[in-house]
């Protein structure tokens, strides 16, 4: 079997899309086990900024309580911008653990169902690009209604 650039191009993409999928069902089977079985705790607020460039991001950094570490774990989100604009550094805010989880969690007012749906739509795009580069998936041009009718 030769590996042309095309067919080399198709894999990258399929292992691009396989990476995506797979971290988007942990993401999805993590908030599932965080909103149905988790615990809220009392966290902390210790920095909150934006990033700005092509698309503005913000972000919350905070601390919390967890089994792993005596000082407790921190963790960073990014959020909405009205979630954000409520948030202060040193205020306390919720953070969400799914039962298993010992170092990592979540902004309570921060659910990743969201992300997990994006992702998976990234790798669906990733396996179709991967489809038709490999020449396995044609797109054909619709045809004019004009030229139907003509044909009849």
């Amino acid at each position: 079997m030769k590996w042309s650039g095309p067919r080399a191009l198709a894999l990258l993409f399929a292992a691009a899309g396989a990476v995506a999928l797979f971290d988007s069902v942990s993401l999805a089977v993590q908030e599932q086990a965080r909103t149905n079985d988790g615990r809220v705790v009392s966290g902390v607020v210790t920095s909150r900024y934006r990033i700005e460039g092509m698309v503005t991001a913000w972000v919350v950094d905070y601390r919390f309580p967890c089994r792993a570490y005596r000082g407790g774990c921190s963790g960073r989100d990014f959020v909405s911008d009205e979630l954000w604009s409520r948030l202060r550094t040193g205020a306390a805010v919720n953070v969400r653990q799914a039962e298993g989880e010992t170092t990592t969690a979540r902004l309570d007012a921060n659910p990743q169902i969201g992300t997990a749906l994006a992702k998976t739509a990234l790798a669906c795009l990733l396996f179709v690009v991967a489809c038709v580069t490999s020449g396995h998936l044609r797109l054909r041009r619709a045809k004019n209604p004009t030229d139907v009718v003509a044909a009849a």
